[in-house]
C-alpha cells in the first residue's frame, strides 16, 4: 500500500483504508459462505450437506480468526500477506471439495 501511496495511485485499501476494506470483503465472503451452508441444508436433493455445511463453517471460523488476528496486529504488512495467503487457501480448498458436495 505504501507503494500505491508514494506513487498516487488510488485503490480501495488508500481510499478507504486498509481496515474498511478489510472488512467489507471478508463480510462480502462470509455471506457467501452463510449462502453456500443455508443452500445445502435447503436443497439435501442437489447438496451433500453433510460435507458442505461443515466444510463452510470451518471455511467461516477460519476467515474470522484471522481476520481478528490481521485486526490485532493493525494491518501491517506481514498480517497482510499472511491474510492474503489464507485467502488462496481458502480458494483452494473450495476447489478440493467442489468433487465432492
Amino acid at each position: 500500500m505504501e507503494g500505491d501511496i508514494k506513487h498516487n495511485i488510488r485503490t480501495f485499501p488508500t481510499i478507504y483504508g486498509p481496515r474498511k476494506v478489510a472488512f467489507f470483503f471478508t463480510g462480502i465472503l462470509l455471506v457467501n459462505y452463510i449462502g453456500s451452508m443455508v443452500i445445502a441444508i435447503c436443497m439435501p436433493q442437489a447438496f451433500k450437506a453433510y460435507i458442505m455445511a461443515p466444510a463452510h463453517t470451518i471455511c467461516s471460523l477460519w476467515l474470522l480468526t484471522e481476520a481478528k488476528k490481521l485486526d490485532k496486529a493493525n494491518y501491517t504488512k506481514e498480517a497482510s500477506a499472511n491474510f492474503f495467503q489464507l485467502l488462496w487457501k481458502l480458494l483452494g480448498l473450495e476447489f478440493l471439495l467442489f468433487p465432492f458436495i
